[in-house]
């Protein structure tokens, strides 16, 4: 049964799932080209190798960054500075040889299903935390020329630590965003040329006309550097990183929904639910298994869970996530 999207995670699930189109390619390469056209300064690229085994890392600077041109979420990436004849991995934390590289890039690639296979190698971006460091990602969510998120991760510590901004740099309302147990919570660092950061995201949403973007940027401090485009950014719709309020999910999900009006575009229908809804349909469940005092040897209070169970059953939730209807299974398997 299919309904329409409403929430922004619903709208991810339908660019996912092939039931709303992208709007642009998402390609890294594809990225650097509108980024220029904005004004916006691009790492230098200084090799495209189209197939892995032309691979050749020798004539490389000292350190640079070696990534997928249609890999996301970090998949692949490589972090590279040379020392004697192997590489320092920066983000694994490892040295490696450049046998090792590229065979760590052939098994991501064959899970991934892509036919491209084209990696970039590219410049190390210095950061405004210092040469020696992974310079600050900054995750950019822009609805149609709006940022109504900022998503700031630092990759040096372990575990990795993440920071949330609302729109430039601003506070967010209490209680819109809950972490998880991946990354985290981070100290806030608000960059020198903010303003001038906020502009970029704005200026290349712009230019790709599309209800929404996830723009990754990076700063020296005095120069804005483009990271890469992210139609379907992955930290909210999992929930595994960050989970949205629902209150807020669906006020994100009214972005997408009036830029997709003033784009002409009709509003997307699905058909199942994203990871995060399956999640929190999954805790509500185990939460409610476990107040109600019911083991699987011995059910209690069967007659209230069946009234809660009726309730349920005539709502989507009930009806497209799992848990709920194991629920009912196991009710019927012990005979109530």
């Amino acid at each position: 049964m299919d309904f329409e999207a409403q929430r922004f995670t619903e709208f991810i699930h339908a660019r996912r799932t092939g039931r709303a189109p992208h709007g642009f390619n998402a390609s890294k390469l594809f990225g650097k080209e509108v980024a220029r056209e904005c004004g916006v300064r691009v790492p230098i690229t200084y090799r495209t190798f189209v197939d892995l085994d032309t691979i050749d890392l020798s004539d490389l600077p000292e350190r640079f960054v070696l990534k997928p041109n249609y890999l996301w979420s970090r998949r692949g990436v490589h972090l590279l500075e040379r020392r004697g004849g192997e590489f320092f991995e920066l983000l694994q934390q490892k040295l490696m040889t450049s046998i090792e590289i590229i065979a760590n890039l052939k098994e991501i690639f064959s899970k991934s299903n892509r036919l491209d296979v084209s990696v970039i190698a590219e410049e190390f971006v210095i950061g405004e935390n210092g040469s020696g460091q992974i310079p600050f990602d900054y995750k950019f969510y822009v609805f149609d020329e709006t940022v109504s998120i900022i998503l700031q991760v630092n990759r040096n510590p372990e575990p990795k630590e993440l920071s949330i901004f609302g729109p430039d740099f601003g506070e967010l309302r209490d209680n819109l965003i809950t972490f998880g147990n991946l990354f985290k919570r981070g100290e806030k660092v608000i960059p020198a040329n903010a303003s001038a950061m906020s502009e970029a995201a704005k200026r290349i949403s712009k230019h790709l006309k599309t209800p929404f973007c996830g723009i990754d940027l990076y700063t020296s401090g005095s120069e804005v550097y483009f990271g890469e485009l992210t139609p379907t950014p992955g930290t909210p719709y999992h929930g595994k990183v960050i989970r949205l309020a629902p209150e807020f999910d669906g006020e994100l999900g009214g972005y997408w929904k009036m830029g997709c009006r003033k784009l002409g575009e009709k509003t997307p229908m699905i058909s199942s639910t994203p990871p995060v809804a399956e999640m929190v349909a999954a805790e509500q469940a185990r939460k409610y298994w476990e107040e109600s005092g019911l083991k699987e040897s011995q059910l209690k209070g069967v007659r209230e869970l069946r009234e809660e169970i009726s309730r349920m059953k005539s709502s989507l939730t009930w009806r497209l996530c799992k848990p709920f209807r194991w629920m009912e299974k196991k009710m019927r398997r012990s005979g109530r």
